[in-house]
């Protein structure tokens, strides 16, 4: 402003000086004629280039006054392009009266279209102020020195001073950056003591919301202006100093100023700003300055000498420049003395801080920085912490996965060229990790890289940072490594690497050198390992799982890196454990690569029982198994890796081939193994010692597949022993899982072998056939489309077998099979066969019942068959449903046809503890005796039916057991029937054979027995079978009566029998009369021998304590009452009734 009022000032003086030359030739000259020669003279009085470029005009009515039209006004004439002036239309009006008294002055200037340039300070000169009471100002352009800055636009502008006064009012309008500008005041003239004219200026200046006051003097040689400006856009004002922030850094500098101050010293030597206080208080930064701004007389010489303190409370809300600046958070704090000048920056004394989390940085010292770039010189001391080192070093760029505290601390010296970082102490520390190291490192020139000289040490402990490392391990580890750090920071190197590994799988020392961290790593090792058990890393890989563990092994190898490719130049050791002895060499070119190595494996195993193959260790090494297989490059495009070698043992030997992509986990291959073996029983005792195949064995196995899915891969295995023949066609390693089928196909000339392949004792009978598929279901297998033939005997269907479960339920087996025909002695030894045949001295078996499957498992079985032969018994659609669970055993009605009779059965069995509690029943009704015998190859003709019905509860652990105390009933009734003298079918049958073939007087001359009808029927009691004369038959020729006990825990029979001829049958009545029998012996073998009338009369001890008589002993009379009174059959079969107290039976005899 005090540059303006001066110009103001030279222009108004030239004015009138120009008016008052004019006036005294006013009416002589044509001025517009003579405008150049006006302009001349007014150059020389000004000492400035003057021209005026349109028009000049005087006139002295109706007052004196001056019109010029474009004039222009230079600087000086040494600097002739620059024009200080351009007056579009002046207008000067002169005082007459002041003239008239001779002095010269102006009672009013009008200028307008005017542009005013502001020189520069060394462009100022001297030029006197002249008198005018009023100044008026229209669109005039004030345009500031220094390029790039906003002119001034001034819209109107008044200045006036009173008659004869000193200072006068002034009010200027217009716009500055788009922004409003007011100023008032007063502007006065006064002379200093070298009588140089002053400006005396109390201004006060608005632009937009910005108001600053100026209130002092101002001259060529004298300046002393106080100052004082405030804003509450801070921002605003930058666009005054050419600087135009951007959007985002806008918001940052939106905020307040505040300055007071002096502006002192000669306006034409370059003044001083003196700055008492200056504050600025931005969004997020809060300063204070003090000091000195020197200008000099060049506009761009100029120097600053301030004390500073800038603070902030989030120094992570500053914009940054990314790496660590982006990581850093909460209060920051800088105290400086800075000293500016044209060419640099200078900050002494400096403390710059940061006190958030979780980085804390401090630095002290002093730094010099040239404005155009050239150079940064100085020394700082630093140091710094953090509460995550984790994403401080990712800021920094180097990548870190752990989690932790760290500290770094150092000197830190610039200078010209490079730069020095000395005293460096780096400390870091976490959950299982340390890192502590020290050094320095040098730039020397910006063309070079840093040289680095840093001793590191680092420990890590625990399977969680190897975890977070990347490296899958899972036990207690502990590291320790040291190494030099050197080389350069693009690319660094480690020297004298040492590194030791302790841990429970495996301890290592590591030694050599990383000769290139990057940007490519290149290493060359030497490494040592003793791995106590090579089962662990089995685990890891989820190879081979049960055949490593508790294996040891000593490892040495040459191992080199050059970026990614890993290479093991020499490997060898030894293994050991189990055992076990041997030894491996191998290279390998490239890790990633495995089928460009090549590997050569040599054991031996000596006791095979320590891997669970074989029985203990014999002697004479007859156990130990040789292995010598060899890994190399096949040749192969498709799968480049050979696998190769035998495997061998006393009397049998391996021969191993095998091809494949490689060893990673989506790699296919292929493999063949072809086995001999003269005792098959040294081989397959190994896996199954319960097995044994008879004569030598041939087996071949071939497999191909992908090994992450091993269970899709197909195979055959073929195995040929002495009458065995196997063959497995599919998905072998499937093993029916997962809907996988293998198909099944086996052969054998005996149901021995068989057994003897599956560690069953099985009999020695029939050829033996299977055929079928396995398929996975949930947790089990499922066979379906089996054929299974044994001899005459077939099956087919489906067996689902499900495996213990997670909530430890039992096994459960679901079946559905159904039989075109079924024959039990193709189940049974040709000795089993015949015994049958042979008498046998029991009538129940005492063989002891072998039941632990139904503990075992849990069965649902759905049975049928067309026919099926039990011994002497021929059925038809036979269907039975068998369910065991929680130990129980259930036959619900096993259905039947048999000799044109419908046949029932249920059983229910509780195995869950011993003796076993045994429910059964059996029911034949209208067994027609005429197929029975066709079917058992019989005489004929033959008629007649036979019904059957037994119910018997008892507890036991054979059947012996079971019928000694049991209860229940046994009857049998006949229609009408010719029976074969060698019937034996049930107890009924036992008696009823042995009294007829006694008895029965046509017994010799004929196969059968004709008998109209007939009721043998026994109550049994604790193993006791009673007969309260519930024997009755009707023969064609007699009656038989009889009555008496069984012990059917001894089997012994006491029957008392009385027969009674029929009359008009050609038998005489007398032949009878009188005669009566005793049955005896054992059911096995009865006996039946006539007793006289006495041993009647004395009586027969039945043992019938049951009788609610109370009787013991059965007279003559009772027998002759019974026998004589109504049909024998018909009173059997209510006596029948009375003797099982009310209890029903549905069988009952057909009375003629």
């Amino acid at each position: 402003m005090a540059r303006i009022l001066v110009v103001l000032g030279m222009l108004v003086g030239f004015l009138v000086t120009m008016s008052v030359a004019l006036l005294v030739a006013v009416h002589f000259i044509d001025w517009n004629a003579q405008r150049s020669w006006v302009a001349n003279r007014l150059s020389d009085a000004l000492a400035r280039p003057v021209s005026i470029e349109r028009g000049l005009d005087i006139a002295l009515f109706p007052s004196p006054h001056v019109v010029v039209r474009d004039l222009m006004v230079g600087t000086s004439f040494a600097d002739a392009g620059f024009e200080l002036a351009k007056i579009g239309h002046g207008e000067l009006r002169l005082d007459w009266p002041q003239l008239l008294k001779g002095k010269l002055e102006f009672s009013s200037v009008r200028l307008s279209e005017v542009t005013f340039n502001v020189p520069a300070r060394g462009q100022l000169s001297r030029l006197n102020f002249l008198p005018v009471r009023q100044i008026e100002l229209h669109s005039a352009t004030i345009v500031l020195p220094s390029q790039g800055r906003p002119s001034l636009l001034i819209s109107q502008g008044l200045m006036s001073w009173p008659a004869g006064a000193t200072r006068g009012e002034v009010k200027l309008m217009g716009i500055v950056s788009g922004e409003r500008v007011m100023a008032s005041g007063s502007v006065g003239w006064r002379m200093d003591g070298n009588d140089d004219p002053l400006a005396v200026v109390d201004l006060s200046i608005g632009v937009a919301a910005t108001t600053t006051t100026i209130n002092g003097v101002v001259g060529y040689n004298k300046m002393d202006l106080a100052l004082q400006s405030q804003t509450p856009a801070f921002e605003q004002l930058l666009a005054w100093f050419q600087w135009v922030p951007s959007a985002s850094m806008r918001a940052q500098l939106a905020g307040s100023a505040r300055l007071k101050g002096r502006l002192t010293g000669p306006l034409s030597a370059g003044p001083r700003l003196e700055i008492n206080e200056l504050e600025v208080q931005l969004s997020q930064v809060r300063g204070t300055f003090q000091g000195d701004i020197f200008f000099k007389s060049e506009e761009r010489d100029w120097s600053a000498v301030l004390e500073m303190a800038a603070s902030t409370q989030d120094i992570s809300q500053l914009p940054g420049h990314g790496g660590l600046w982006g990581h850093l958070a909460g209060p920051a704090a800088l105290q400086s003395m800075v000293m500016i000048n044209s060419q640099d920056i200078a900050l002494s004394n400096a403390i710059f801080s940061v006190t958030g989390e979780p980085f804390k940085l401090k630095a002290e010292g002093q730094v010099t920085h040239r404005w155009d770039g050239s150079a940064t010189e100085g020394e700082v001391k630093f140091s710094a912490t953090t509460r995550a080192v984790r994403p401080t070093l990712d800021a920094l760029g180097y990548s870190f996965p752990l989690s932790g505290k760290g500290q770094a601390a150092g000197r830190l010296k610039l200078h010209k060229r490079g730069f020095s970082v000395t005293d460096l102490v780096i400390h870091g520390a976490g959950d299982g990790w340390r890192v502590d190291g020290g050094g320095q490192l040098v730039r020397q020139d910006p063309q070079d890289d840093a040289q680095l000289a840093i001793t590191l040490e680092a420990e890590l402990h625990g399977a969680s940072v190897l975890s977070t490392l990347g490296i899958p391990f899972e036990e207690k580890i502990d590291v320790v490594a040291r190494g030099r750090l050197s080389g350069s920071a693009k690319a660094p190197r480690i020297d004298d690497l040492d590194l030791k590994v302790i841990s429970r799988a495996f301890d290592a020392t590591v030694h050599g050198q990383v000769s290139s961290l990057w940007p490519k790593l290149e290493s060359q090792l030497n490494i040592k390992a003793q791995v106590p058990d090579l089962g662990y890393f089995s685990n890891v890989i989820g190879a081979l799982p049960n055949v490593l563990s508790a294996l040891k092994a000593s490892v040495r190898a040459q191992v080199t890196t050059n970026g990614t490719l890993i290479s093991i130049n020499q490997a060898e050791g030894d293994i050991r454990g189990r055992g076990l002895h041997g030894t491996f060499t191998g290279t390998l070119p490239d890790t990633q690569d495995w089928t460009g190595g090549t590997v050569a494996l040599t054991v031996q195993v000596d006791d095979l029982s320590s891997w669970g193959l074989g029985g203990a260790l014999r002697r004479n090494g007859a156990d130990a198994v040789r292995v010598k297989v060899n890994a190399a490059n096949s040749g192969d495009r498709q799968r480049p890796l050979a696998i190769y070698g035998q495997v061998s043992g006393e009397g049998w030997s391996a021969q191993i081939r095998s091809k494949m992509e490689s060893l990673q986990a989506t790699a296919a291959y292929e493999l063949e193994l072809r086995i001999a073996a003269d005792d098959p029983d040294q081989l397959v005792g190994f896996f199954a010692p319960t097995v044994t195949l008879p004569g030598p064995l041939a087996a071949r196995v071939s497999l191909q597949g992908q090994f992450d899915q091993w269970e899709t891969s197909q195979g055959r295995l073929e195995i040929s022993s002495d009458g065995v023949e196997i063959v497995l066609d599919g998905y072998l390693l499937a093993m029916g899982k997962n809907d996988r089928r293998l198909d099944i196909e086996l052969k054998t000339d005996s149901f021995s072998r068989l057994g003897r392949l599956f560690a069953m004792s099985l009999p020695d009978s029939a050829p033996v056939r299977l055929v079928g598929s396995v398929k996975g279901s949930g947790a089990g297998i499922v066979i379906d489309s089996a054929q299974f033939d044994v001899g005459t005997s077939d099956f087919r269907g489906s067996i689902e077998y499900v495996r213990f479960d997670d909530a430890g339920r039992k096994p459960r087996i679901n079946a559905q099979l159904v039989s075109e025909h079924f024959d039990r002695k193709d189940f049974q030894t040709v000795a089993t066969r015949a015994s049958v045949r042979m008498p046998t001295e029991k009538f129940f078996s005492d063989r002891q019942l072998v039941l632990d499957w139904i503990s075992d498992n849990d069965i649902h079985l759905d049975y049928r068959a067309n026919t099926a032969v039990v011994g002497e018994h021929h059925m038809k659609n036979l269907e039975l449903t068998a369910i065991v669970e929680d130990g129980k055993l259930v036959l619900d009605e096993i259905r039947a046809d048999m000799q044109g009779a419908q046949m029932k059965v249920t059983l229910e069995l509780d195995a869950r503890q011993r003796p076993y509690d045994i429910h059964y029943s059996y029911q034949l009704l209208g067994m027609q005796v005429a197929r029975w015998l066709t079917e058992n190859k019989a005489i004929q003709p033959l008629t007649g039916e036979v019904d059957i019905e037994v119910k018997l509860t008892g507890k036991g652990n054979s059947i012996r057991e079971v019928v000694s105390h049991a209860d229940g009933y046994a009857v049998m009734v006949i229609h009408e029937a010719r029976i074969p003298r060698k019937a034996r079918i049930l107890l009924p049958t036992s008696v009823l054979m042995s009294v007829l073939r006694t008895i029965n007087p046509f017994a010799k001359a004929s196969p059968v027995y004709n008998i109209e009808c007939g009721l043998i029927g026994f109550r049994i009691d604790d193993g006791k079978a009673f007969s309260d004369h519930t024997l009755a038959l009707k023969a064609k020729e007699v009656t038989v009566l009889a009555a008496g006990t069984i012990d059917l825990a001894t089997e012994e029979i006491a029957i008392a029998i009385r027969p009674k001829a029929r009359e008009g049958l050609g038998i005489s009545t007398v032949s009878l009369a009188g005669i009566y029998y005793r049955l005896g012996g054992t059911l096995a073998k009865p006996v039946v021998k006539a007793a006289s009338e006495r041993i009647l009369k004395t009586g027969v001890t039945l043992g019938a304590a049951w009788l609610s008589s109370g009787l013991t002993v059965l007279a003559k009379g009772l027998f002759d009452r019974l026998g004589d009174k109504g049909d024998v059959c018909k009173n059997a079969a209510h006596r029948f009734d009375t003797l099982l107290d009310g209890t029903a039976f549905t069988l009952k005899p057909t009375v003629n």
